[in-house]
């Protein structure tokens, strides 16, 4: 009988031990995921240039030069605000700034109003980006990280 109480006080030994180990690992991941949330945001901010070209050519679309100001939100690492230009006559002309959610796994920024959804991605010093209106692509943003 001793020899069953003995191995049932190390059985639960074992589980609190176990329990101990999975607190502190999901609490270090959940830290280190904030940490790297934060560092792609930091990579975000900045100036941004490059196209903004029109896919429904029926539209009154124009093609653009375009520059994306991005800027983060203080502890918040799930959004950036990026204020759109245009540059006109060499000059720029902002056309709104929005909000846009970052999904840090696939590296996707998206904003989605009243004129359409934007779905940007995220590849190194690149952003590649498709607007949508009424689910057609209406158009399509190549951009890159001014230095």
């Amino acid at each position: 009988m001793k020899n069953i109480q003995e191995r049932l006080g190390f059985g639960r030994i074992v589980i609190a031990v176990a329990i101990v180990v999975i607190v502190v690992g999901v609490a270090w991941y959940n830290s280190a995921s904030k940490a790297g949330a934060a560092e792609d945001v930091g990579r975000l901010v900045g100036n941004w240039s490059g196209d903004s070209v029109c896919v429904d050519r029926k539209s009154a679309c124009q093609d653009e030069k375009v520059v994306y100001r991005i800027s983060g939100y203080a502890g918040d690492p799930t959004r950036v605000k990026i204020q759109a230009d245009k540059i006109v006559d060499g000059k720029p002309v902002t056309m709104g700034v929005e909000d846009y959610r970052i999904d840090h796994e696939l590296g996707v920024l998206s904003h989605e109003d009243e004129h359409g959804v934007w779905k940007i991605t995220v590849n190194g010093n690149r952003l590649d980006g498709t607007m949508t209106v009424g689910g057609a692509p209406f158009r399509r943003l190549t951009l890159k990280k001014d230095e």
